[in-house]
């Protein structure tokens, strides 16, 4: 759970008459109160190594179909059907995209003073796409 971050309490660190200004917040065990993640003191760097948390992985399965008739030895009509994101699933996006653009995710809100909680994407996108073609051959 979200707690204030004890640094702001503490009159060493943050003086006495801005401490009720103080908005950092940490991020303790709501089993026994310890505090698991705090931010780092001005100028010193933080506990939680780089590329700790990595983004998720997304899968994605497109599908082509086509069928050719010869209606004689010159003549051919073919049908083809694409289809991208068959299964329809969504996935995280800072930022909608353009129809038809296919977009990579972007790393889910990872501050803990930040208005989004801790790991939450904050938009998803993905839609399945079906493209359809006719062609005749002579």
């Amino acid at each position: 759970t979200f707690t204030t971050d004890p640094r702001c309490l503490d009159s060493n660190i943050v003086d006495p008459s801005l401490q009720a200004l103080c908005t950092l917040q940490a991020v303790e065990d709501s089993t026994n109160g310890n505090i698991v993640l705090i931010n780092p003191l001005p100028g010193k760097l933080g506990i939680l190594g780089y590329n700790k948390y990595r983004n998720q992985t997304r899968w994605n399965i497109d599908m082509s179909m086509s069928k050719s008739v010869d209606l004689d030895e010159t003549k051919t009509f073919r049908f083809r059907v694409d289809i991208s994101n068959v299964f329809n699933h969504p996935f995280a996006s800072g930022t909608p995209g353009e129809a038809g653009r296919i977009e990579f995710p972007t790393n889910p809100s990872m501050s803990i003073n930040g208005g989004a909680p801790l790991g939450q994407y904050t938009y998803k996108v993905g839609t399945r796409t079906i493209q359809a073609m006719l062609r005749f051959d002579f």
